[in-house]
């Protein structure tokens, strides 16, 4: 595998997830808590990223959740670093399951469980919030989930996306091109810095195809037989100018509602960002306000969670614009 540069903002921070944790059975780096009685952040990337997307320069969650004195996990989903991915078609809810096992581990811990966490929150981006739900939606058994926090994906994919890549036989990955990969990736001009656009080459892994089908022909029918198990706080936030999925307020405010069974919900509308958000210039507040919801989340026991009326549900936060030119 190719490591991603390594900067004073991103590469290599925290430690490596085997090493902390030899049972997890999956790689990925770990950032430790250092303040207790907080929860322990799982974070799962999307399709054409390993763990490093979650610590990109300039831009790390990794580093927002070190700031903040919180654990924060950035796993390899199988078949991404050096997780092992069986030769079949590995859908999203055996990669849940995976990740469950993963999470079991780390939850059992001693190392991580010193510092007294309250729970867990997964947190997921693009095909890996997909993973996310999934896993959500399995309601663990052997460590406490909190809450769920997602980005760049909801029951809608557009249509132009799922005749993509006709001929790549199932069981292949694909590769993007750098510029592809910026436009699909990035939001407009001015959304993002200059130093965004460089990096994200190094960062980018080829996509396992079995992957991009599940999300373009598959996912809408299970969104909506997952999302009413799902039944922690949810965070679902949606770019303006993300191309992979339908970027609209009503979409969104659909794609919250089916969350039914969840104590507390809260829609996210930014106008200003392409499909990832942690690479553009909302990314920092974008972070920082993910981190505060896991935190409150993460107390949801202690403190009785009152979910918020249909009205408010249905009417997504919109964050201002960021730029546009």
């Amino acid at each position: 595998m190719t490591e991603p540069r390594s900067t004073s903002n991103s590469g290599r921070l925290g430690r490596s997830l085997l090493e902390v944790v030899p049972g997890a059975g999956l790689s990925g780096r770990i950032v430790t808590a250092s303040s207790s009685g907080a929860p322990i952040l799982v974070c799962i990337h999307g399709g054409c990223f390993d763990h490093s997307y979650f610590d990109f320069p300039h831009s790390s969650f990794l580093a927002a959740a070190e700031e903040a004195g919180v654990c924060a996990v950035a796993v390899d989903r199988p078949g991404y670093g050096a997780s092992p991915r069986p030769e079949e078609f590995f859908d999203f809810r055996q990669q849940a399951a995976r990740i469950d096992d993963a999470v079991a581990a780390i939850w059992s811990t001693a190392e991580i469980r010193a510092t007294s966490p309250t729970g867990v929150v997964v947190v997921g981006h693009s095909i890996g919030s997909a993973v996310a739900i999934s896993l959500a939606a399995r309601q663990p058994s052997s460590w406490p989930l909190r809450g769920l926090l997602v980005s760049g994906i909801h029951e809608r994919t557009p249509v132009g996306s799922l005749g993509a890549y006709p001929d790549i036989a199932d069981g292949a990955r694909v590769e993007l091109d750098d510029d592809d990969a910026r436009g699909l990736m990035l939001g407009p001009g001015g959304s993002y810095e200059q130093a965004a656009s460089e990096a994200l080459p190094e960062f980018l892994r080829p996509l396992w195809i079995d992957d991009f089908r599940g999300v373009t022909r598959t996912w809408p029918d299970e969104f909506r037989v997952l999302a009413p198990q799902v039944t922690c706080p949810v965070r679902i936030a949606v770019a303006g100018f993300d191309p992979l999925i339908t970027p609209t307020v009503e979409a969104l405010g659909r794609s919250v509602s089916l969350f039914e069974s969840s104590p507390f919900r809260e829609p996210v509308f930014i106008q200003g960002s392409g499909h990832c958000i942690d690479f553009h210039k909302v990314g920092g507040e974008f972070q920082r306000e993910s981190i505060a919801f896991a935190l409150k989340a993460g107390a949801s026991r202690e403190v009785p969670w009152r979910g918020l009326s249909d009205e408010r549900d249905s009417r997504p936060e919109t964050k201002e614009e960021v730029c546009c030119s």
